[in-house]
């Protein structure tokens, strides 16, 4: 979901929600790739990429964060946690942002579930 809203992207696995907004609301659009679901079993990760449209005029925040426990989600080489920060530049706007969701293994009945 791609809206001047804040909200850039929303991806559900087992009921949980990870959103990637974009502050300031004023921010230029952002390109998400791929553009489709990930699909992830337990204990596996995906990787979209994140960038920004257009350049922008000054910094830009993007924070990508999870509302469930067993999912995390970390930024480049970053730490994995339930939530991370990409900051965009005048100068690294168009470069792509990998953005690792990983399913936690968690012992539940579930064979798959998907992002």
């Amino acid at each position: 979901m791609i809206n001047n809203g804040g909200f850039v992207v929303a991806l559900r696995w087992n009921g949980a929600i990870i959103y990637a907004q974009w502050v300031p609301l004023v921010a230029p659009a952002i390109t998400v790739t791929p553009s489709t679901a990930l699909s992830l079993t337990e204990g596996t990760s995906g990787t979209y990429n994140v960038r920004l449209a257009a350049p922008p005029t000054g910094p830009v925040r993007v924070l990508v964060r999870s509302n469930h426990t067993a999912v995390t989600v970390k930024v480049g080489t970053g730490t994995a946690g339930p939530s991370a920060n990409i900051n965009f530049t005048t100068t690294n706007w168009a470069t792509d942002q990998a953005v690792t969701v990983a399913a936690v293994e968690d012992n539940s009945n579930f064979v798959s579930e998907t992002v």
